[in-house]
């Protein structure tokens, strides 16, 4: 007999209604009540009504919020904590060295970065492991208003870059 399925993340979640969807029920105005659950199909996120009404919806994967965190304008060292979030995006307004805190194993950590005003360079704390046959070499260069897309993986007490992209035009 094969072995059952572990549930790993349970949520017990009292709901009145389940509706389906073509995206954010926030931006296409779906009415809620506290309590109904909204899938979008198309991203695959999960919301809950807290409120009636058509902009109560908040999005949850696994417990955790799935929009983005927004850092605002960063410079300098920039500390992230896992515990704020998954996803985050900032703006460079000037040099970045990025260090992360928190998180468990096989956690990740997603950051846009957009450079403002000028170039901006990226850099990584040395805590961060990066890998040694990498074409990226440290600080990288974000051209002016365009974006990086940073992820970041943890193994047991390393966080580790997973990929860079940059260049991107937002």
């Amino acid at each position: 007999m094969p072995a059952l399925p572990q549930v790993v993340n349970q949520q017990t979640i009292s709901y009145q209604n389940i509706r389906v969807g073509d995206g954010n029920p926030n931006t296409i105005g779906q009415y809620g009540e506290p309590g109904w659950i909204y899938q979008d199909w198309t991203g695959g996120e999960l919301y809950v009504c807290t409120a009636a009404g058509t902009s109560s919806w908040t999005a949850t994967s696994g417990g955790s919020p799935v929009a983005p965190v927004s850092l605002g304008n960063v410079t300098g060292a920039t500390s992230i904590s896992r515990a704020a979030g998954e996803r985050f995006n900032a703006t460079a307004t000037g040099n970045v060295t990025l260090t992360l805190t928190g998180g468990s194993d096989y956690d990740e950590l997603n950051l846009w970065l957009i450079a403002s005003g000028a170039d901006r360079t990226l850099d990584l704390n040395a805590v961060i492991q990066k890998p040694s046959d990498s074409a990226i070499s440290f600080p990288v260069t974000i051209t002016s208003g365009k974006g990086c897309r940073v992820k970041f993986e943890k193994h047991g007490s390393t966080w580790m870059l997973v990929s860079l992209v940059k260049s991107y035009t937002l």
